[in-house]
Formats: structure tokens, sequence, C-alpha cells
């Protein structure tokens, strides 16, 4: 049986949200949106738009 501790369970935190973790995430998101508004004619307001660019910027 492992036993986890508060200095593990922020290591595992760390790793999962590493910088380059957060630009593949932000990037495959950003690539989805792009897919469902031109293949399924999905609207995406302006909002949804300046949030995904915003993240991808900063990524």
């Amino acid at each position: 049986m492992q036993i986890f501790n508060t200095n593990s369970n922020l290591a595992v935190y760390y790793e999962l949200t590493k910088p380059k973790i957060w630009y593949l995430l932000v990037f495959t998101a950003f690539g989805a949106a792009i897919t469902a508004s031109n293949v399924f004619n999905v609207p995406i307001s302006l909002p949804t738009w300046a949030l995904l660019l915003g993240g991808v910027a900063a990524g």
C-alpha cells in the first residue's frame, strides 16, 4: 500500500501543471475550438476566442 503525504501531492500537482504541459493543454483546446467551429458550425463567442487566444499567447 502506497502512502501519500502533502509533499508528494504537491510534487505530482507540479508535474501535471508544468509550463510545458499547460502549453500542450491550451494548444489542444485551441485546436478543438477551431475544429468544432468549422466542422460542426458551433458558434464561439468573442469572449471565448479572447480567452483561448490569451491562453495561447501566455503559454
